[in-house]
């Protein structure tokens, strides 16, 4: 198990009680990695299907995880990335190890993604540059007015989008109150978000629920300041995180209407950008 410190590897699997410790594994390490993986998707990416299977060989082992469309293949490798113990140097053709904390959560020589994308989505981006007309064909974009420089970027932009749905779905069937206390009165607030940010090691204390919006996407989860800290120095961006409440119902509440007003959103950027296309292709036919 490639862990530097000990230490740190234990403040980790008292941070983040859904990963499986290796203590508390009978199997194969990548198997366990293999597993963690699949949950950590899971969490992060509700409703995607990723297909996570391991193997092992003579010369080591390796977990590759799948899925269609959904996030991005960086915002995958970001989580599925940790698992790896080693690297290939293509320099002089040899494999170094990879010594990091989180493997006390199983780990692989190689950790492999590969995403596919639908058709569809390279005709939805199309429409959306203006491109109108188009057809997918034999691994390039084709129609009116589409070169292959234009198709290149095409297809790179929907490489680059994630097309998962927002995270929260809770129906709210009754309007919440525009007030919402951050913390009660008589609990003390907790260290501002702002000490998590720095990095500054601070104590678990009351469980909060945080809402962040990633990648275009409403999360609400529950959380400690600890593992703030520690999802912040594993990726977090501390300025996605909109609001942080005591509360678990009014956090989810908050989380429902935001997720709405952004959906509402987008279906008007959508409806203007059909508008601006319908024009434009009158102007055309005319």
């Amino acid at each position: 198990m490639s862990i530097i410190n000990p230490d740190n590897a234990k403040r980790l699997v008292a941070a983040n009680p859904h990963p499986i410790p290796v203590d508390n594994w009978d199997g194969s390490m990548h198997a366990l990695a293999a597993k963690n993986i699949k949950a950590e998707l899971a969490r992060a990416f509700p409703g995607i299907k990723f297909r996570v299977t391991s193997k092992a060989y003579s010369m080591g082992n390796h977990v590759h995880t799948a899925w269609t469309d959904g996030p991005t293949q960086a915002e995958v490798d970001a989580i599925v990335g940790k698992y790896e113990h080693s690297s290939f140097d293509g320099s002089d053709d040899s494999t170094h190890a990879v010594n990091n904390d989180w493997h006390v959560f199983g780990s692989t020589k190689y950790a492999q993604t590969s995403r596919h994308i639908e058709d569809a989505r390279y005709l939805e981006m199309a429409t959306e540059l203006h491109y109108l007309g188009c057809r997918y064909e034999r691994g390039a974009i084709v129609g009116p007015g589409i070169d292959s420089h234009i198709s290149e970027e095409i297809m790179r932009k929907t490489w680059a989008t994630s097309f998962c749905a927002p995270a929260v779905k809770t129906e709210i069937k009754a309007t919440p109150s525009p007030v919402v206390t951050l913390y009660p009165a008589t609990t003390p607030a907790p260290t501002p978000p702002a000490d998590w940010r720095t990095g500054t090691e601070i104590e678990p204390i009351t469980v909060l629920w945080v809402i962040a919006v990633v990648s275009g996407e409403v999360e609400c989860f529950e959380t400690t300041i600890k593992s703030l800290m520690q999802q912040a120095l594993g990726g977090l961006n501390p300025d996605s995180v909109d609001a942080v409440y005591l509360d678990e119902q009014a956090a989810r509440a908050e989380a429902a209407v935001i997720a709405r007003e952004m959906a509402t959103k987008a279906v008007a950027k959508a409806e203007r950008d059909l508008a601006e296309a319908q024009a434009r292709l009158a102007q055309v036919t005319k």
